[in-house]
């Protein structure tokens, strides 16, 4: 936990970065596909918007702090003050590009980054419990079985104090998810426990190594998406998603 040293805390930022870091090589590079309208919104006022993890739509997500409280006797609920953002190992995926089109006229965006600028971006050193706040990790899938083991015991309340076990919670999803080999960074903010979303200042072009542009769209639409984005101020890579170009075969005979 800091001692409010803030000159000592950046000091030892690597640290904290790398002990806050679940089951992950802050090196690895991250993807995240983005629907057009929030992206373009986020990229013109430099901000990284974090949902609050209970509108997840998995039932199964979040499944501490969805469920029930029962304490001494009575059913109450625990507050949910935790925010995130949902990343992927995956570099391309049909199924995620699918995922985030809502119909088939509306525009998908994925950006590259690297796990650690990602992260660096989002910690804020200068709270004072930073070291309980943030963190970056990736997602491990299990049964659900695994998740209905942890509703089988009952919890010392002390025990919960520094509320670790609702995080580590939040890196757990079923294995039909698997193929998304998700990467999550999680803020908790209690004075925000209200709103829906947070908005982090961010440098998009330090955050963003690549932005790649919906496969399904027209060259001609992709064409106006870069200028739109390089209009928003981002100086680096655009380029628009291969993954359905036909192919040009010729098949020889003689």
């Amino acid at each position: 936990m800091t001692d409010g040293n803030l000159s000592r805390d950046n000091k030892f930022l690597d640290d904290y970065l790398n002990i806050n870091a679940i089951n992950l090589d802050l090196s690895e590079d991250l993807y995240r596909i983005f629907d057009w309208k929030y992206f373009i919104k986020d990229l013109w006022d430099r901000k990284l918007t974090l949902v609050r993890t209970y509108k997840w739509k998995d039932p199964y997500e979040n499944y501490i702090l969805k469920s029930k409280v029962l304490y001494k006797g009575k059913y109450g609920k625990i507050d949910d003050s935790f925010y995130g953002s949902c990343w992927s190992l995956k570099s391309d995926c049909d199924g995620l590009w699918k995922n985030f089109r809502s119909n088939n006229e509306s525009c998908v965006v994925k950006v590259k980054t690297n796990a650690k600028n990602l992260f660096v971006s989002i910690y804020n050193i200068n709270d004072i419990s930073h070291d309980r706040n943030y963190f970056i990790g990736k997602v491990r899938y299990v049964n659900e079985k695994s998740i209905d083991k942890i509703f089988n015991r009952t919890y010392n309340i002390r025990d919960l104090d520094d509320g670790l076990l609702f995080v580590q919670q939040l890196f757990i999803k079923r294995k039909p998810f698997i193929y998304e080999q998700e990467v999550r960074i999680i803020i908790r903010n209690n004075n925000n426990c209200r709103n829906k979303i947070i908005r982090i200042p961010i440098d998009p072009n330090l955050l963003f190594d690549e932005i790649v542009l919906d496969p399904f769209i027209t060259p001609s639409a992709y064409r106006r998406k870069k200028i739109e984005i390089e209009d928003a101020g981002f100086i680096g890579k655009i380029t628009h998603s291969n993954l359905y170009d036909k192919p040009f075969f010729v098949f020889r005979i003689k």
